[in-house]
């Protein structure tokens, strides 16, 4: 959740309906009032509870304790934990006041199953988090924790490099794997004047071009007949979106 909340916004986004209220007034001390009021009003704007306190901006915090008439201050005695009790109860209570279920493992799987389908098109992990995010607010499911989630997108992308690295491998004919490997054992034999050596080595493919002379384009035309020589599958990586091919 952002820090900063302009006027409009909290007006628009904090205020506590009288239904809202009810519910925080049912509470018997001041601080278990104002802590459910303000994890009912963060799962409200986050489809999900703050994994600590310094989660919960104090501008919300001073806000929703002026409409309960509690000093802010009492948050910080509001008990907090999956052990607490009362804590533990007030997230069921939210969760149930929104339509909204906790997280188990066939929501894990079917969350899974729509990365599978997303990382071959993107490893942009801002992007795929935010999406999980929105996913898991449609679903009306409590998102995972953020270490979680980071997880098992993190997974996803690796399975999915490990299986892309599987099946070029796989494409790849009995003698382009011997000449890359000649390639490779040219890299590491590397001799000092290389540089004047018919023989070119890898990392000298991977190079940019210098400034414009006639031995940086005689260099570049070796290239190119160096990586032809290879024989690569034409369309090896088709199925790539451009920033992944780029990636690799």
């Amino acid at each position: 959740m952002k820090k900063n909340w302009n006027e409009d916004e909290l007006l628009t986004d904090f205020v506590l309906m009288p239904n809202e209220l009810h519910l925080s007034m049912v509470n018997k001390t001041e601080a278990n009032r104002l802590g459910f009021a303000l994890l009912l009003k963060y799962f409200q704007q986050e489809a999900k509870f703050p994994s600590i306190k310094q989660d919960v901006p104090k501008v919300i915090i001073e806000y929703i304790a002026k409409q309960l008439d509690i000093p802010p201050q009492r948050f910080e005695e509001y008990r907090w934990g999956g052990k607490e009790k009362t804590y533990t109860r007030h997230r069921k209570t939210i969760r149930d006041f929104f339509g909204f279920q906790e997280l188990t493992r066939i929501d894990n799987e079917r969350f899974e199953q729509w990365l599978e389908g997303q990382v071959p098109f993107t490893h942009d992990t801002d992007y795929l988090t935010n999406q999980a995010y929105s996913l898991f607010r449609k679903w009306k499911v409590e998102t995972p924790s953020i270490g979680s989630l980071k997880r098992m997108i993190d997974s996803a992308i690796d399975t999915f490099e490990k299986n892309l690295y599987q099946d070029t491998y796989q494409q790849l004919s009995s003698k382009t794997c011997t000449r890359l490997d000649a390639l490779l054992e040219s890299h590491d034999n590397i001799v000092s004047d290389e540089e004047e050596s018919d023989i070119l080595a890898f990392r000298q493919l991977l190079a940019s071009p210098r400034k414009p002379s006639v031995n940086t384009m005689e260099m570049e035309v070796k290239k190119l007949l160096a990586i032809r020589h290879l024989q690569i599958p034409n369309g090896l990586f088709h199925h790539l979106t451009p920033k992944l091919i780029k990636k690799y």
